[in-house]
């Protein structure tokens, strides 16, 4: 159900729902902008997956102020053909009950070198509710008006980014590293780049997204890089906020929680010699650590500088290799 001008199905960033920001009017309006008065207070931005502005914001109010949103594209026939409307789930009169690719093979095949004629070339199931059975040109469709009109009002309100694109060109996986890091790499220089969701599960037969259906070997373990050791100061509970007891003071176990997500040198430390034998192993280590330590509920002697650049930077020159 995704037209070929933009991108297709595959985690669009701020696509969906628009870039939420403090602007008033459309992304694309002539109008000048009033810049707001007084401070601003918040910024939200809505990230919306698998869905393009051409599918979702056939919105005759923002295409009037100037919007970039298609009624029709191209086939790689050459043909032009006219996006028709769908159901935004898998009921109503014209149910959406197929899901097209969200591979990174599938925006290849779409955007063909430049020419964005591709996307009828894009997979299609499953193949009881796909053609030549059923929703003749899938891949170009718009979400009924009727189903999403709360995004309608939030994009005529504030900016809307009928013209923003993710920096990767695949599905929800690399994508999620993308909006944690700005990288699908696990550390500079690394030719580990995600492309793709990871796996196959066995009970679902499709892959996954690096979510709650991803196996332990979706994530660290995965990646497996040589540089990256964990300590956790455990103290059981939410010292800042009052003290209350966190799970960690039950039975929850954060070490077997560690192990059961792969990562095998997982281990508790009872005091400060055990410690340094962790650290010095970890060290010579060529695959990521874990270590656990007990620690009391006393007020801290110093805290650390809650500079978040700072330690943002900090943090990325500890993981990057040695240059």
């Amino acid at each position: 159900m995704v037209p070929p001008k933009l991108l297709i199905g595959i985690c669009l960033l701020a696509c969906g729902a628009g870039l939420i920001l403090s602007l008033n009017g459309c992304g694309a309006s002539n109008g000048a902008h009033v810049p707001p008065s007084g401070k601003i207070e918040h910024v939200v931005i809505v990230f919306q997956e698998n869905r393009t502005p051409d599918n979702l914001f056939q919105d005759p109010v923002l295409i009037a102020k100037g919007a970039d949103i298609a009624t029709s594209g191209l086939n790689s026939k050459g043909a032009t053909i006219q996006l028709t409307p769908i159901d935004l789930g898998t009921t109503g009169t014209k149910p959406q009950n197929y899901d097209l690719s969200h591979a990174h093979a599938a925006f290849v095949a779409m955007y063909d070198g430049g020419k964005m004629d591709g996307a009828d070339l894009i997979g299609c199931t499953p193949a009881i509710d796909c053609p030549p059975n059923a929703h003749p040109n899938p891949q170009f469709k718009y979400v009924l008006p009727s189903d999403v009109q709360p995004y309608f009002a939030l994009a005529e309100q504030y900016t809307f980014g009928d013209r923003m694109f993710q920096t990767n060109q695949g599905p929800s996986y690399p994508a999620h590293q993308y909006l944690i890091a700005g990288t699908s790499e696990p550390s500079v220089g690394s030719d580990l780049l995600a492309a793709e969701n990871p796996i196959k599960t066995q009970d679902r037969g499709f892959n996954t997204a690096g979510c709650g259906l991803s196996p332990p070997e979706a994530t660290i373990a995965m990646i497996n890089p040589p540089n990256l050791h964990i300590i956790i100061m455990d103290n059981g509970g939410y010292q800042i906020t009052g003290s209350q007891p966190a799970a960690t003071k039950y039975d929850t176990d954060l070490v077997a929680m560690a192990r059961g997500a792969g990562l095998k040198n997982s281990q508790w430390v009872d005091d400060e010699t055990a410690f340094e034998a962790f650290v010095d192993a970890a060290l010579r280590s060529k695959e990521p650590t874990l270590a656990g330590a007990k620690i009391d509920m006393k007020a801290a002697v110093a805290t650390t500088e809650r500079n978040p650049f700072r330690i943002r930077d900090n943090f990325t020159r500890g993981i990057a290799p040695d240059s």
